[in-house]
């Protein structure tokens, strides 16, 4: 049975330590707890939403008027075939632990995906993804809790609705809270390597064998050189990594875009877009940043950008979330103004009156 317990900081509960507390808050070790936690919800007539390591949310400096329910659901169940296995994971286990697990056992599949900050639950909401892989194609069934009709059901990968960075559950408002994900992955540990260009400049040198562990090896020293690393390694900053999501765009917003910045600047940061199919240009969110000022390690007060990656949003120190909302919506501003995209946050925002970005000046 889970306690409710009142007016509880989130400061400490999110990485990028800011916010402000919550009006009512439950931590769930199973279904049952969940099921209890939204039925307390729903009797109090509050709003609600799952909390998992608080590693992509940022929280109103106003905090939550309503109930926090973090995720404490805990299994793990493998089950082997012939060529490939099926994982079975608890929402409130660590992301990371769950990759570093499954290629320590030999199988393939989520070694790009490493390093990631999180929990399960939290995976298929956002499906997360790195290095020109998604946690997607894994994906065999999610098993989740109808928030209206009060019952838990599954849903196959196709129900699921996976885009870029988005899922049926992100745009359900909520509906469904995740308990428990399936997975498929390969049994071997060889692997063709990622075409995406970290990864293969990475394993340039043809003597580096090629192989889940070696994979995820890379992922990791490379999200560490880029200030991307997980909080448990010790050298984290306050941030929730990646704020904006890399702009997709046509061929023609493409042409328009590339005449409006300067050849030597696109030959010297090549690759700054991958073409995606039907016609489909994605852009590097971190390039356009760059391009209208916003360099790595750019600082106004207490936040700033990451001095390793432009794209993490950093609270240096003392800083609250209507700071990070400042410099956020300052480089949304400047970077249509100059090239006429929208960057769209990663980041959930909770607490918030009004949803603070996508305002142009």
């Amino acid at each position: 049975m889970p306690s409710f317990l009142r007016a509880i900081s989130l400061v400490e509960r999110t990485t990028f330590g800011v916010g402000g507390s919550a009006d009512y808050f439950s931590e769930i070790s199973d279904e049952d707890d969940l099921e209890r936690s939204i039925d307390f919800a729903q009797s109090k007539e509050i709003p609600f939403f799952v909390l998992g390591s608080g590693s992509n949310v940022l929280i109103s400096d106003a905090g939550f008027r309503g109930l926090v329910i973090h995720t404490a659901i805990l299994r793990y169940e493998d089950t082997l075939g012939e060529t490939c296995v099926r994982i079975s994971v608890g929402a409130g286990e660590i992301w990371d632990d769950v990759v570093a697990r499954s290629v320590s056992s030999g199988w393939s599949g989520l070694e790009c995906l490493s390093g990631i900050p999180g929990t399960v639950g939290a995976a298929p909401v956002q499906n997360i993804g790195a290095y020109g892989v998604s946690v997607a194609p894994y994906v065999v069934t999610v098993r989740a809790y109808d928030t209206q009709k009060g019952i838990f059901v599954e849903f196959e990968r196709e129900e699921c609705a996976f885009g870029y960075r988005e899922s049926m559950f992100k745009r359900s408002g909520g509906r469904y809270i995740i308990s428990r994900v399936t997975c498929e992955l390969q049994r071997k540990k060889d692997i063709q390597l990622p075409a995406y260009h970290d990864i293969q400049n990475y394993f340039s040198d043809q003597k580096k064998e090629v192989s889940s562990q070696t994979v995820r090896a890379a992922v990791l020293d490379i999200r560490k050189k880029k200030g991307m690393v997980i909080p448990s390694e010790g050298d984290f900053l306050k941030t929730a990594g990646s704020f904006f999501k890399n702009p997709v765009v046509s061929q023609r917003e493409y042409e328009i875009i590339s005449q409006k910045i300067d050849i030597q600047e696109q030959q010297a940061h090549q690759p700054w877009f991958w073409k995606l199919p039907e016609e489909k240009i994605k852009i590097a969110a971190a390039f356009l940043m760059e391009q209208a000022g916003f360099k790595k390690g750019y600082r106004i007060g207490k936040v700033g950008l990451s001095s390793y990656h432009a794209l993490a949003l950093v609270n240096y120190g003392g800083a609250s979330a209507r700071d990070i909302v400042s410099l956020a919506r300052e480089i949304q501003n400047k970077v249509f103004q100059k090239y006429g995209v929208i960057l769209e946050p990663e980041v959930q925002c909770i607490g918030f009156d009004e949803y603070p970005f996508l305002k142009i000046y």
